[in-house]
């Protein structure tokens, strides 16, 4: 694991209807289709900046708009379950915010640092991870009291 954890981008097995993609970006970006076989083209790209640009090309499903927050949010409920390596370094976090910064312009998922947006965007995968962190935080908070 690199010293960015949260990013999409890092290695991770995730499982959908059978197809193995290495990455939550691999994921992500297959599932803007309903088609299956764009799900196999995707999972079996090299690397998740491949499954990017892939992802820019595919036919949108009618409903992305109303899923896409949702699946981002099951996959990287998977990549950030207790056991993974991923869950210790989310939970060591602690309670630091969670933003991520990027120069790309992504101000949907992120806040992007460049001079023209100035960091400014709507941060939807810290909030998620942000979110994911405290249900964990809440549940080992509920063991240790129901232990007392």
């Amino acid at each position: 694991m690199s010293r960015f954890p949260y990013s999409n981008f890092q290695p991770f097995q995730i499982k959908y209807r059978g197809i193995s993609f290495p990455t939550v970006e691999h994921l992500y970006q297959a599932l803007k289709s309903v088609d299956p076989d764009d799900w196999t083209r995707i999972a079996a790209l090299e690397t998740a900046g491949e499954a990017k640009k892939a992802g820019r090309w595919l036919p949108l499903r009618p409903d992305w708009e109303e899923k896409k927050l949702g699946i981002m949010r099951v996959a990287l409920e998977q990549k950030f379950a207790p056991g993974t390596i991923y869950h210790k370094a989310l939970m060591a976090s602690g309670d630091d915010e969670i933003v991520e910064r990027n120069t790309w312009h992504d101000n949907f998922f992120g806040s992007c640092t460049c001079s023209r947006c100035g960091g400014r965007g709507s941060n939807h995968l810290g909030r998620m991870l942000m979110e994911i962190r405290s249900k964990y935080q809440q549940e080992n908070l509920d063991e240790k009291t129901n232990l007392l």
